[in-house]
């Protein structure tokens, strides 16, 4: 047992120090770019994004209040820039509505060595689902996140991730006071190749953790929210299943690490006017 407890404490502080060292890179990744772009606009929105981060935490999480059954709209939510300065971390409870589900939103979830898996999400079928995963991206909830679970059974194919906040399966951002399951899709459909859904512990406990359909899954009961659709990179997500796990009845981690290195989050129309150029502006004083 002594042995046992050692090796596993072993792994935990490897994994945390794999998930600094990958956060470190992108950090490095982005200001390299923002130096060889040499836009001054780009470093002021860096700096501001930092500031945000380590002042901004607290407000995010006073924000945060008791949810109604209903789902009112939001004033909308995007983020084409990836956070990798805020820690995940827990909120006192689910966020309240930050989209808008009369809006298209687009998930860009980028698989570290494997590309970009773009996800349509479901605003008007799963709107709590959808705005808890879109406040969460966007908070840098994600960035540096494992897939934590492989499912490879003759009735079941799925890949897990999502947790942020332990990398273990164990991590729930509200504490475990979820937001509430919609099971419209899954009742009507099942689980088909490309869904991506929340997982749970129970009725009504979702919080961060996801899990990506691989192959229809007709094993699965219809007890988790689908919210999303792959539209583009199911290729990438099947080449982070032919990893395999290595547990003897196909449901366990998979075989090596695979890390989401970050999300960002897409909106149309968009709820925030774009960033000018001020190329353009000279040009045309010129």
């Amino acid at each position: 047992m002594a042995n046992s407890t050692k090796t596993q404490k072993k792994k935990t502080r490897k994994r945390q120090a794999e998930i600094a060292r990958r956060k470190a890179q992108l950090r490095r990744r982005r200001l390299v770019a923002a130096s060889v772009l040499g836009v001054s606009v780009l470093a002021a929105v860096l700096v501001g994004m930092v500031v945000l981060a380590r002042n901004g935490g607290e407000e995010k999480a006073k924000e945060l209040a008791p949810q109604p059954t209903g789902f009112t709209p939001g004033p909308g939510k995007m983020c084409l820039e990836p956070d990798v300065e805020t820690p995940a971390r827990e909120y006192p409870g689910p966020p309240p509505p930050v989209i808008d589900p009369a809006r298209r939103y687009i998930a860009n979830i980028n698989i570290y060595t494997y590309g970009v898996v773009k996800v349509e999400l479901l605003a008007k079928e799963a709107p709590w689902a959808v705005n808890s995963f879109v406040f969460l991206a966007c908070d840098g909830q994600y960035t540096s996140s494992m897939f934590i679970r492989l499912v490879d059974t003759p009735h079941m194919k799925i890949l897990q991730g999502g947790d942020g906040l332990r990398n273990d399966g164990t991590g729930h951002p509200y504490g475990g006071a979820g937001f509430p399951d919609e099971l419209e899709v899954a009742k009507r459909e099942g689980y088909r190749r490309g869904m991506l859904a929340m997982a749970n512990s129970g009725p009504d406990t979702n919080g961060s953790q996801f899990f990506f359909v691989i192959q229809d899954s007709p094993g699965i009961p219809p007890n988790y929210t689908v919210f999303g659709r792959v539209i583009e990179g199911m290729e990438h997500l099947d080449r982070v299943f032919q990893v395999g796990t290595p547990a003897a009845n196909g449901d366990g981690q998979p075989a090596r690490n695979v890390y989401v290195e970050w999300v960002t989050i897409e909106e149309d129309p968009p709820s925030q006017p774009p960033p000018q150029s001020t190329d353009g502006a000279e040009a045309s004083a010129g």
